[in-house]
C-alpha cells in the first residue's frame, strides 16, 4: 500500500510539475506576443528554468537581438532618421554613421524621393530631394546598404494637405479648345481661358490612375498665343509672355508648392505649321516648307545652336527662382497626328494630312518634346539643391491621348473653325477639345502623384 501511495504521490507531483510547465508556456507566449522583443532572452531562461525543475541543466546562447536588428542600425552601419518633407519639393538629411572607410550606398523605391548622391564612404550625410504632390499621404522608402551587405531602411512621409498650384503658360494650358461651350468666368483679359481647361479639372478632383491629386489653385494665369518673352521665331510679332506671366504672379509663386505649364509651341510658329499642314488648299510642298522652318526653329540650323533651347531655359530659369520651393511640371505637345491612325487621313471632309507628310509632322512634335525635356534637364543641372523641372511629355507611351490624332475617328483635338472677322481660325481650332483637356489633366495628375 505503501508503494501504492508513494507512487501515486509521485504522480500528482508530476502532473503538478507539468501543470506548473504549462503555466509556465502559457505565460511565456502571452508575453511574446504582446511584447515580441522580450523573445530572445526569456526563451533562454526559460529553457534553463524548465531543465533544473528536472534534475538537469541547459547550455543556450543568448536570442538577444544584435545590433543588425535595431531599427536604424546593422553591422556597424547606423541612420539617424530625417525630417518628414513638407509639400512640394523639399530636402530630407540622413545622418549616417559607418566605419571609417566603409562604404554605403542609399536608394528610394520611389521616383518622388530621390537621393542626391548614390552614398559615400565612413560617416556622412545622405540627402534625398523630395518632389511630391501634398494630394494624398504616402510613403517612400530608403534602402542604405554597408559595405558588409548589412542593410539599414527608412521612410519619407509625404503629408495630404492640399497643392498650391500656379499654372501659367500658353493657349494648350488655357484650354482653348474648350473655350466655346465652357469660358472661365475668371477669364476677363481674352486670354480664352476655359473651365474645361486641364487647371481647373485639376482643381475639381480629375482622377488619375496614380490617384486623385488635391489641387488648389492659387493662379490661373495662361493665356492664348503666349511665348516665352513676347515674340516669336516665326514672324517676330508680339504676343502674350511667359515672362510677364511670372512677374505678375511672384507673389503667388513665392510660396506655392507646385507650378504647371506648357510653352514654346508659339515660340516656332506651331499654330501657322499645322495650318499649312491641314487647310484644304494646301499642299505637300506647303508642309513640308512649313515644317522643315520649324524644325530648324527646334533644333537650330546651319550648325547653329537651337534658338529655342536658349529661349526655354531662361523661362525654366525664370520660374525655378521665382518659385523656390515648388516642383514645376512643364507640359509637353500632345501627338496630334500618328502615323498608325486609320482613318485615312479625312480632315471633317474639308482637307486631309498626306500621307507624305505625316512623318515629317510626327518627327517634328517629337523634336519639340525633345528640346523641351533638354532645356528642362539643363537648368534642373544648374540648379543648387537638385532639380525640380519635371518634364510631362504626353507622347509618352501610356499617355491618353493615343489613338485619338486630329484624324482619328475620334479625335481628342477640335477640328477647322474659322471666323469672318478678323479672318482666320478660331481660338479652338487645332486643341484639344474636352476630352483632350481631360487626357491632359488626367496625364500631369498623374505626374504630380509620383508618376514618371
Amino acid at each position: 500500500m505503501a508503494g501504492v501511495r508513494g507512487g501515486r504521490q509521485c504522480g500528482a507531483a508530476a502532473v503538478e510539475y507539468l501543470g506548473m510547465v504549462v503555466a509556465v508556456v502559457v505565460l511565456v507566449g502571452g508575453l511574446l506576443v504582446a511584447v515580441p522583443s522580450l523573445g530572445g532572452d526569456i526563451v533562454c531562461k526559460v529553457e534553463q528554468a524548465v531543465a533544473a525543475l528536472s534534475g538537469g541543466s541547459a547550455s543556450c546562447t543568448s536570442h538577444e537581438p544584435s545590433a543588425g536588428a535595431r531599427p536604424g542600425e546593422a553591422g556597424g552601419l547606423s541612420v539617424a532618421p530625417g525630417g518628414a518633407p513638407g509639400p512640394g519639393t523639399s530636402r530630407v538629411d540622413y545622418e549616417v554613421a559607418a566605419p571609417a572607410g566603409q562604404r554605403w550606398t542609399v536608394e528610394s523605391d520611389s521616383t518622388w524621393a530621390v537621393p542626391t548622391a548614390p552614398g559615400g564612404a565612413g560617416p556622412g550625410t545622405a540627402s534625398v530631394v523630395v518632389h511630391a504632390n501634398p494630394g494624398q499621404t504616402r510613403t517612400a522608402t530608403l534602402t542604405f546598404t554597408g559595405a558588409d551587405g548589412a542593410i539599414v531602411t527608412q521612410q519619407i512621409v509625404q503629408g495630404g494637405a492640399s497643392a498650391q498650384t500656379v499654372v501659367l503658360g500658353d493657349s494648350f494650358s488655357a484650354g482653348n479648345g474648350s473655350l466655346k461651350k465652357h469660358p472661365d468666368d475668371k477669364d476677363t483679359d481674352g486670354c480664352h481661358r476655359s473651365s474645361m481647361s486641364w487647371a481647373r479639372q485639376l482643381e475639381s478632383g480629375m482622377p488619375t490612375a496614380a490617384g486623385t491629386p488635391d489641387v488648389r489653385l492659387l493662379a490661373f494665369a495662361a493665356c492664348s498665343g503666349s511665348t516665352v518673352d513676347g515674340t516669336n521665331l516665326n514672324d517676330r510679332k508680339t504676343s502674350p509672355s511667359l515672362l510677364d506671366q511670372v512677374n505678375a504672379n511672384r507673389d503667388a509663386l513665392a510660396g506655392v508648392d507646385q507650378v504647371a505649364f506648357s510653352i514654346g509651341g508659339n515660340d516656332i510658329g506651331f499654330a501657322s505649321i499645322v495650318q499649312d499642314c491641314i487647310v484644304p488648299v494646301r499642299t505637300v510642298k506647303n508642309c513640308h516648307n512649313a515644317v522643315t522652318k520649324g524644325r530648324a526653329r527646334i533644333n537650330g540650323a546651319d550648325g547653329q545652336p537651337s534658338p529655342l533651347g536658349e529661349r526655354l531655359e531662361e523661362a525654366f530659369a525664370a520660374v525655378v527662382a521665382a518659385a523656390p520651393a515648388a516642383t514645376v511640371y512643364v507640359a509637353g505637345y500632345p501627338p496630334m497626328v500618328e502615323l498608325d491612325d486609320t482613318s485615312g487621313g479625312a480632315f471633317l471632309g474639308l482637307g486631309e494630312i498626306k500621307a507624305q507628310n505625316r512623318q515629317e509632322v510626327v518627327d517634328m512634335i517629337a523634336e519639340l518634346n525633345n528640346q523641351i525635356a533638354a532645356s528642362a534637364d539643363k537648368v534642373n543641372a544648374s540648379t543648387p539643391g537638385g532639380g525640380r523641372l519635371v518634364f510631362v511629355d504626353p507622347t509618352k507611351p501610356g499617355s491618353p491621348f493615343h489613338g485619338h490624332s486630329l484624324t482619328d475617328d475620334v479625335p481628342y483635338y477640335n477640328g477647322l473653325s474659322v471666323r469672318l472677322w478678323p479672318p482666320g481660325p478660331n481660338p479652338w481650332a487645332y486643341h484639344p477639345n474636352d476630352a483632350g483637356n481631360s487626357a491632359y489633366a488626367q496625364w500631369v495628375g498623374w505626374h504630380m502623384m509620383g508618376g514618371r
